[in-house]
C-alpha cells in the first residue's frame, strides 16, 4: 500500500510540472496571424487567419510522404472558411512550417 501511495504522489508531482506519461506534444509555427498546428507528430493543420487574399500552406517533411505542401484548403474566416484543413501522417512528421503564398515562410518546428 505504501508503494501505491508513493507512486500516486509521484505521478501527481510530475503532473504538476507538466510532465505526464503518454501525453501528446503539440507544436505551432506562425507567419503573421496565420499559423500551423502540429499535434502528436502526426497531424498538421495550416490555418489562414488573414483577410489578405494570400493562401496559407505548410511545407511538411512527412515520414510517409517526404516533402509536401499542404494547403489550408478552405480559406480564411473572412470568406467563410474555418481557417483549417486537417492533414494526417500515420507514420509521423519530422518537421513543418507555415507559409503565406507570395509572402514567405516561418521558421520550422521539429519533433
Amino acid at each position: 500500500m505504501f508503494f501505491k501511495r508513493c507512486a500516486a504522489v509521484g505521478a501527481l508531482a510530475l503532473a504538476g510540472f507538466g510532465i505526464t506519461a503518454g501525453t501528446a506534444q503539440a507544436l505551432m509555427t506562425y507567419h503573421g496571424d496565420d499559423f500551423t498546428n502540429g499535434s502528436n507528430s502526426s497531424t498538421i493543420i495550416p490555418r489562414d487567419m488573414e483577410c489578405d487574399g494570400n493562401g496559407v500552406y505548410s511545407n511538411t517533411h512527412s515520414k510517409n510522404f517526404g516533402w509536401i505542401k499542404e494547403w489550408d484548403g478552405n480559406g480564411s474566416p473572412c470568406n467563410g472558411g474555418d481557417g483549417g484543413n486537417v492533414h494526417l501522417h500515420p507514420a509521423g512528421v519530422y518537421s513543418f512550417n507555415t507559409c503565406e503564398d507570395h509572402v514567405g515562410c516561418s521558421g520550422r518546428a521539429y519533433w
